[in-house]
């Protein structure tokens, strides 16, 4: 009898719950929006992000209507314990705490695998009040047809007790869940509970509920996550696939990296973007170095032919030979999280890339703003913002160029005297921006500034940087630093 109840009152909970498919705003799309949870062939160093949205006024009562701010939590794994067992170091971002927060170790995370689980065991190593005392999730590897629960519940003496049974059939707004997990321990007394609830289906991966009062139905907050795509060794999988190139073999047998082989008179500023993606199963493009290109390309077992490719012209280290090398290449290897382009070039024998991730936070601009540190141009030149403006930069009336990506796909910031609004969109690296209003004070770079970033191309960004790349030819990229 009591098992029935339980199930009863979960099910209760998980219908009241918020649609984990959008997220706070209406608009919102998770395939755009979340992050990644990676659970394949784990390695020490290998990253993950995703999207954390909390409601204001979590140690009051939820605030009618909810309000949300938005967080980035980050995940490295730092450490193996044994041959099924990691250690993952979380870190977190964003309005929450403050992106001073952002090198702060907030907790440590057990991964193991037990036959077809995946378990996450966490352990505080700060007060923070955001993840709880402690937490357990079993994820099952594939699709499942009986849903385990597990969780906690109050009873009579405000005390914990464990119950566990199985869900089935589970669905939010006609979107049915391959799997479902319950399980805390962290029950504030001065609140009638508190509860997390993991839902995981193949087309969102993981999504994580955070509850007052779960037993009323009250969402506190959520987490949309989803598995990051991985290449493997199958022939077919190139396409869909982002690739930066790491290093170059030669044929008289040297191996440089890219670095090195652009770095000209000991200057290590100078920014690579040298990138391959494969679109789909005929379509490539890429950078390299100071120009974008594209192309087609067909795959036979291991054999590939690259061919129509076209490029923007700007001159730049070593983009001829990568353009020639990736041109005359005729087979491939593909392995964990590296690609390897044979090539007949008279000089270049293998070029060797590294997986790039476009899923993961590096790629959220929206409510971020930045202030342009540096200007790089066609030669490799990557010069600071201050020298560019000659005798105006030391005047911080006009050395101020910020740019702020808003919400709605809408910006606005200031170049020099001028402010400025437009709009952008973000596809994958690639970065569309349409000026909108501006002032028409003159200023040294304020009509370049604002011509580049209408003629954006593509983009790079992490924690700090931005850089902006453009098909102008006087100019390469625009490079900024994260001020928000």
């Amino acid at each position: 009898m009591k098992n029935t109840i339980y199930l009863l009152l979960a099910f209760l909970l998980f219908s009241a719950c918020k649609d984990p498919n959008v997220g706070p705003d209406d608009d919102q799309n998770p395939q755009n929006d979340a992050g990644y949870i990676q659970f394949e062939s784990p390695a020490v160093g290998q990253k993950s992000s995703f999207i954390h949205y909390y409601t204001d006024g979590y140690w009051t009562d939820t605030p009618a209507p909810i309000k949300y701010t938005k967080d980035t939590i980050h995940w490295e794994i730092t450490k193996q314990i044994d041959g099924n067992t990691f250690e993952i170091t979380e870190r977190l971002a964003g309005e929450y705490f403050g992106d001073n927060a952002i090198n702060r170790q907030i907790r440590f995370i057990t991964m193991s695998k037990d036959g077809d689980k995946i378990i996450f065991t966490t352990e505080r190593s700060t007060s923070s009040p955001l993840l709880g005392h402690r937490e357990k999730l079993e994820l099952a590897l594939g699709n499942s047809t009986e849903y385990k629960y597990k969780g906690w519940r109050i009873d009579d003496n405000n005390t914990t007790a464990p119950q566990s049974g199985y869900v089935t059939g589970y669905k939010v707004k006609d979107k049915t869940y391959d799997r479902l997990d319950f399980y805390t321990d962290f029950t504030p007394t001065h609140h009638d509970g508190f509860g997390l609830m993991f839902t995981y289906n193949s087309k969102y991966g993981m999504v994580r509920h955070y509850a007052m009062n779960p037993w009323l139905g009250d969402v506190n907050g959520f987490d949309l996550i989803r598995d990051m795509k991985k290449p493997s060794d199958s022939k077919n999988n190139l396409s869909g696939t982002d690739w930066i190139l790491k290093e170059v073999e030669f044929k008289d047998g040297t191996i440089k990296s890219i670095e090195a082989i652009i770095s000209t008179n000991g200057n290590a500023n100078i920014n690579p973007n040298f990138t391959l993606s494969f679109k789909n199963d005929q379509e490539i493009y890429g950078s390299s170095g100071c120009n974008s290109f594209g192309g087609s390309y067909k795959v036979n077992g291991s054999g590939i032919s690259i061919e129509n490719m076209s490029s923007t012209l700007a001159y730049c280290t070593f983009t001829d030979i990568y353009m020639s090398a990736i041109r005359e290449s005729n087979s491939f290897s593909l392995s964990n999280e590296k690609l390897v382009l044979i090539s007949a070039h008279s000089d270049v024998k293998r070029l060797i890339f590294e997986y790039k991730d476009e899923n993961s936070e590096k790629h959220e601009l929206v409510d971020t703003k930045w202030k342009l540190r540096a200007v790089h141009y066609p030669k490799g030149e990557v010069v600071p913002i201050e020298r560019v403006l000659g005798d105006f930069g030391s005047n911080n009336s006009f050395n101020q160029f910020v740019l702020h990506f808003k919400e709605n796909n809408t910006l606005g910031g200031f170049s020099g005297c001028n402010t400025y609004g437009g709009t952008y969109k973000v596809e994958k690296n690639y970065l569309k921006i349409v000026g909108g209003s501006i002032t028409e004070v003159a200023c040294k770079f304020s009509a370049d500034y604002d011509m580049i970033l209408n003629n954006s191309t593509t983009f790079t960004t992490d924690t700090y940087k931005l850089i902006i790349n453009s098909s102008i030819d006087k100019y390469v990229a625009l490079e900024f630093d994260r001020i928000r």
